[in-house]
């Protein structure tokens, strides 16, 4: 249990870290065309301006680019360390303060520090936080909000501290009288807003919580559906596959007890006990593996459900769960499938020097009755009747007549019906069969069979 908890878990982190390249690319990707065109729209902006001016935020553009492309590649190099993806979003919030804070050294404006505060650029820190959601790391989106929060709180209050700047947090404008005429101050452009700040900063750490639990939720979300997906693989090594997804997708999967039509095939190997008396406990196994192999690939490709393995033998059944408009069909469609499964099986085994396997199949289609049988800890879900002791039978009777196929007219009958080409077309190879006589019915059964 702890090896297939810990498969589980490397499982789960490959998924995700291959989310997180997929994610990381998307996000380089668009980080070089906005950088692109905004280094287009500066380069616009200022082709009559200073030339200091557009080498600073030309330069400021390319370090974006590059801090990108870089954590990209080195994310997906064999040097990748989980720390990096924490260093490279502290760049790149420290990289977008400097830029709103300091003025390019060839700015001639001559405008208090304090405006820079007057514009939203706050806004721009939520495009960090989308590349961040796209890491699908809560850890990384909340780094990203504190060291965002940080950084900010850091630099307003660089520009607070400044002799220049004024609030309403000072001395001299906490009094009533500076109350009464507080628009000029908050007008002035050395004025500024601590309550801008307080809102900004916890309104982004709200935001940032809000986002790493949505990518908890989301990275639990899949972590469930793999939980999921891999009990529905275990599930499906013991039931076959239309049973698991009855298992699955209903609340009271199989139903109440009830009769219905179903077809019923029961498929043995001919001769086993005498072969396996002389051959090593390894070489039985590994046949009746094979063999097991080849019967069930045959059954669940023509939509049959694998009722259990008997030994040497499977017993297959159409029709059930659910009932369906071409069961009959099916189940004489596998029964063929299934000799031309063997005889190809014999092929191989002859080139390497095995002896040949031979199988008797019997197939019937008929009422039977289905539901849940077993204790209250461990459930089994039966097909029975007497078309399933009938199916049984024609399967032993294909040693007497010498054949490897017998199926019952009722089952070729309904087949013309479900499938009129289809079955007609199985049905060239077969022979009618004299009728038999068969334990538990007064009348014989027409029979057609197949060697």
């Amino acid at each position: 249990m702890p090896e297939q908890l810990t498969t589980q878990s490397t499982r789960l982190a490959q998924a995700f870290r291959k989310e997180l390249l997929a994610g990381l690319r998307l996000s380089t990707y668009a980080r070089c065309v906005a950088i692109f065109f905004i280094g287009l729209l500066v380069l616009v902006q200022n082709i009559d301006g200073s030339w200091q001016n557009l080498v600073y935020f030309e330069g400021i553009i390319a370090i974006f680019g590059i801090l990108g492309v870089t954590q990209y590649r080195l994310t997906k190099s064999r040097f990748d360390h989980p720390l990096h993806k924490y260093l490279f979003s502290l760049a790149d919030v420290c990289l977008l303060a400097f830029v709103i804070f300091a003025p390019p050294p060839g700015d001639r404006i001559d405008m208090s520090i304090a405006m820079q505060l007057r514009v939203p650029n706050f806004l721009y820190f939520f495009i960090l936080m989308a590349s961040a959601v796209l890491s699908y790391s809560p850890r990384l989106v909340l780094w990203n909000g504190l060291t965002t929060a940080a950084v900010w709180s850091a630099g307003v209050w660089w520009i607070i501290a400044q002799p220049e700047v004024t609030t309403l947090l000072a001395t001299g404008n906490a009094s009533p009288g500076v109350y009464e005429n507080w628009v000029p101050v908050f007008l002035a452009e050395t004025f500024v807003n601590v309550m801008g700040w307080v809102q900004e900063v916890v309104t982004y750490l709200i935001f940032s919580g809000i986002m790493a639990a949505v990518v908890w939720r989301a990275r639990r979300l899949v972590s469930t559906q793999a939980t999921a997906e891999r009990e529905r693989a275990n599930l499906s090594r013991y039931f076959s596959p239309n049973m698991v997804e009855e298992l699955a997708n209903t609340d009271e999967p199989l139903g109440a007890v009830r009769r219905q039509d179903a077809g019923v095939l029961f498929a043995d190997i001919v001769g086993f006990t005498g072969m396996s008396e002389h051959a090593p406990p390894e070489e039985v196994i590994g046949l009746l593996r094979e063999f097991h192999g080849h019967m069930e690939n045959c059954v669940f490709h023509n939509g049959g459900t694998l009722d259990k393995y008997l030994g040497d033998g499977v017993m297959a059944t159409f029709g059930t769960p659910r009932s369906g408009p071409r069961d009959a069909a099916n189940a004489l469609a596998c029964a063929h499938a299934m000799l031309d499964e063997i005889a190809q099986w014999n092929r191989t085994r002859a080139e390497a020097g095995h002896p040949a396997i031979n199988v008797g199949i019997g197939v019937h289609y008929g009422p039977v009755v289905l539901g849940d049988t077993g204790g209250e800890h461990r459930l089994e879900f039966a097909v029975i009747g007497d078309t399933v002791n009938v199916a049984s039978r024609l399967e032993r009777l294909t040693r007497e007549t010498d054949t490897g196929l017998i199926a019952s007219d009722d089952l070729v009958a309904t087949a013309l019906e479900q499938d009129a080409n289809g079955a007609a077309q199985t049905l060239s190879t077969m022979t009618k069969l004299a009728p038999q006589q068969v334990r538990g019915r007064d009348e014989a059964l027409e029979l057609w069979g197949k060697s």
